[in-house]
């Protein structure tokens, strides 16, 4: 019964140490996947982080390109075109309005009211035409002004350079800047705005991003403090006691066999010299020589019980006791491993899911960072562009020199 419960006790830890192992194979499962979304992060962090440092380093030197990229002359001598005629068009506007304030301060005659009334009319035609060849000049002026109404109120985010643009009621009154090179195409001032803006994002979300390292860190390094620590009992080392103990048990069973044939013997020679009085007694009444003798062999027998097999018997005995007593305190020692275990596991994957929520959180900032860095790429590329421009421009030229003269050949042989 002792070895049967003690095999039982040995089962039931040996399940709930499978039970440890399959919570452990869970949470590396999960573990192995943050570490590779961890590693994939800190791959595109790396490549995307030395990208926007060069883009901050090289800053002021992309905006001293498009300082020092001039405008082709024929593109020079159409913004002063424009600007002039903006110019004339604000001095136009002011003194008719100058000119309707004093008929309005000094009322004269009906004759002379009507011709002034008269003269009104055609300026005020004159000056809806010259308002309205205004807005047609100034009305795609938005990107290289300097939007001077719209900043203001001070704003701790400045807008985004590309998608601001003056209101609709300053493009009729906004006259073009002098434009000679790339810079004064562009808002210049909102780019540095936006540039200092794009530093400090860049500067706070590198914080975040080695916090975040740190916090996984730790996490590696917890897990691995678990699969390192296994449980508090030995089971293997238990299943070999049990063995051994088996094997004792087997040899006092071969003792009891013995005892139980030494003991019908013993019954059968008993028997035996009890039938020899019963014969005897109308006798003399002496008993035979053949019972004494079989009951002088029994000594031996009796002294070889006693100081061979029964203590034997009874050393197996306290053997199994002591092995169930240990079986016992194994697995109440396995009860407190396995709760403790369950309790670290299970709050190894709280912080597991945790990470894995900040991991696609810093995924998501990364994809703004870039959307935020996008405005100092379109900088940079400015002058690339204009150049391609250039190129395209003069290619079209060519193409239409070389059809027009293909055109006069086909009109001379018309």
């Amino acid at each position: 019964m002792r070895f049967e419960e003690c095999r039982r006790l040995v089962t039931e830890m040996h399940v709930q140490a499978l039970a440890i192992d399959s919570a452990r194979d869970n949470v590396d499962h999960h573990f192995n996947y943050i570490c590779r979304c961890q590693a994939e992060f800190e791959r595109s962090h790396s490549a995307q982080n030395a990208a926007h440092s060069e883009l901050l380093e090289c800053f002021d030197r992309d905006m001293e390109t498009l300082e020092s990229t001039a405008l082709h002359p024929a593109v020079v001598e159409h913004c002063e075109r424009r600007r002039a005629e903006a110019v004339r068009a604000a001095e136009l506007n002011a003194e008719l309005k100058g000119e309707k304030n004093g008929l309005s301060d000094h009322p004269g005659s009906s004759g002379i009211s009507g011709s002034s009334a008269g003269s009104g009319d055609v300026g005020s035609d004159r000056s809806d035409n010259v308002i309205s060849s205004t807005e047609s000049s100034t009305g795609n002026e938005g990107l290289g002004g300097e939007g001077k109404g719209s900043e203001g109120k001070t704003r701790s985010t400045p807008p985004s350079p590309s998608m601001t643009q003056p209101a609709e009621g300053e493009k009729s009154r906004m006259i073009p800047p002098i434009r000679r090179n790339l810079l004064d195409c562009v808002p210049a001032e909102r780019i540095r705005r936006w540039a200092q803006d794009c530093a400090r994002s860049h500067d706070a979300f590198n914080a975040k991003v080695a916090d975040l390292a740190a916090m996984f860190n730790a996490l590696h390094a917890t897990t691995e403090e678990l699969f390192m620590t296994g449980p508090d009992v030995d089971i293997a080392a238990l299943e070999e006691e049990l063995e051994r103990a088996q094997g004792k048990l087997a040899e006092q069973a071969a003792v009891i066999q013995c005892l139980d044939k030494d003991l019908n013997t013993v019954g059968r020679l008993v028997e035996e010299t009890v039938g020899d009085l019963a014969s005897n007694r109308g006798g003399t009444g002496s008993v035979g020589g053949g019972a004494l003798d079989a009951c002088a062999a029994l000594d031996p027998m009796n002294e070889l019980h006693v100081k061979s097999h029964l203590p034997a018997v009874e050393a197996v005995d306290r053997e199994m006791a002591a092995l169930h007593w240990h079986c016992a305190q194994c697995k109440h020692a396995m009860g407190a491993c396995v709760h403790r275990q369950l309790q670290s596991i299970s709050a190894l994957q709280s912080q597991i899911h945790q990470t894995r929520n900040k991991q696609a959180g810093f995924k998501e900032w990364g994809k703004r960072q870039e959307q935020k860095f996008r405005e100092l790429r379109i900088a940079r590329r400015i002058p690339r562009v204009y150049r391609a421009c250039l190129a395209e421009v003069a290619r079209r030229v060519a193409f239409q020199e070389m059809y027009a003269a293909q055109a006069g050949k086909l009109a001379e042989r018309m």
